[in-house]
């Protein structure tokens, strides 16, 4: 190799070590992702969108920062719905954090509770359960890679960990990222999250009343996406669901599970769709789940029931144009608020808010012994409230 040859050679790898350090700290401390934690500005890096689009990289790596010893999981009703901060969460399962993510089913759920108590031992989860969490031609969403999860059986640094360093550090594509957390700082964040994970619904009102009020939301973004087309059983997650309730009683885990308070319009769709009986065959199908894994004492987990139509769920919509009549207790037929989040944690834990009363018809707990009745209580009053004023302007 010839003299200029060579100088060639160390200069163009002197250019490439420096543009790839200049990337790498640059990256590093914009840090678009959430994951390094150097610099933390609010104008800077207090806007992250890309944290949302890498959602679930981005809760794994929390999950290694935080060390949390009690989580949430579930899906987008559950992260924006369930404080980690509630006060009824055993005090010594702490700290805590929101591990639910935007559309998760329940291979994905209990991959991640696997993660979080391979880092540290958990004392306590809580799991709001989703019908399309169990939807068995879908197992994991897009972003989903458990080979960066930390499993007890491979150790706490796998590969694909690896991997979401080097590549949130060194390539042209995390580099875009930090490009445009820069320019959108001062802009209202679309997807905001609070350090303990919960989403953040400080500014939902305002981007609702930009769309045209909550019913506007409910028919251009909420009932597009809640298809039923092709659903069918849910005998294979429900192995997923069963996994995951064995291993919470091996590593005795204080499980607590609720079925997610559904708007009545959204449980609509489920039976205009055709799709009642798998709705309910799913809570049956749940409750016989729990039943196999009893303690020594013969208790299951407990398993709570928000959805049906009681005083919360059937709360009216304002009509289609209205943008200034705010609803109490949901952002749109899918997503109930923090404040029924609460109320919800209230049943769950037994704990009592003076200042939030919860309506006594607002949650039942679910056992072998009355799943039949419930379930034929929730007919006897779809079938009233369809008839009622209510569900005719919430249509």
């Amino acid at each position: 190799m010839s003299v200029a040859a060579r100088k060639f050679l160390r200069v163009y790898a002197l250019l490439f070590t420096l543009s790839m350090a200049t990337t790498g700290m640059i990256n590093l401390c914009v840090d678009p992702f959430c994951l390094f934690h150097m610099v933390e500005v609010p104008v800077i890096n207090g806007n992250r969108p890309a944290f949302f689009r890498s959602l679930r990289m981005a809760k794994a790596h929390a999950v290694r920062v935080l060390r949390p010893e009690g989580i949430i999981l579930g899906t987008s009703r559950a992260e924006t719905g369930l404080d980690p901060d509630h006060p009824g969460w055993d005090p010594q399962a702490s700290p805590r954090y929101n591990l639910a993510l935007s559309g998760c089913r329940i291979f994905e759920a209990y991959a991640y509770l696997r993660h979080a108590h391979a880092i540290r031992p958990l004392r306590q989860v809580v799991i709001g359960l989703d019908l399309m969490m169990f939807d068995d031609r879908v197992k994991t969403e897009s972003g989903f890679d458990e080979d960066r999860l930390a499993y007890r059986d491979r150790g706490p640094w796998p590969g694909g960990w690896v991997h979401d360093l080097l590549t949130s550090l060194f390539t042209i594509d995390a580099l875009g990222h930090t490009v445009e957390t820069l320019r959108i700082q001062g802009e209202p964040p679309a997807h905001p999250y609070l350090k303990n994970g919960l989403g953040d619904d400080r500014d939902a009102w305002s981007r609702i009343q930009r769309i045209g009020g909550h019913r506007r939301v409910d028919q251009e973004i909420v009932a597009p996406e809640q298809t039923w087309e092709g659903f069918g059983a849910t005998l294979e997650s429900l192995d997923s669901f069963r996994d995951l309730v064995r291993f919470c009683r091996s590593e005795d885990i204080d499980l607590r599970l609720f079925v997610s308070p559904l708007h009545a319009l959204a449980q609509g769709r489920i039976l205009h769709a055709g799709r009642w009986p798998i709705f309910e065959g799913w809570k049956k199908g749940l409750v016989a789940v729990l039943a196999e894994s009893r303690d020594a004492d013969g208790r299951t987990f407990p398993l709570w029931d928000f959805s049906g139509y009681n005083t919360i769920t059937t709360e009216r919509f304002p009509p289609l144009g209205d943008a200034h009549h705010q609803m109490k207790w949901y952002w749109e037929s899918s997503h109930y608020k923090t404040v029924v989040g609460n109320m919800v944690l209230d049943r769950l834990f037994g704990s009592e808010t003076p200042t939030r009363p919860v309506p006594g018809d607002f949650g039942v707990a679910l056992t072998s012994g009355n799943i039949e009745t419930h379930l034929a209580a929730i007919r006897k009053r779809q079938t009233e409230y369809l008839g009622s004023p209510t569900a005719l302007s919430s249509r």
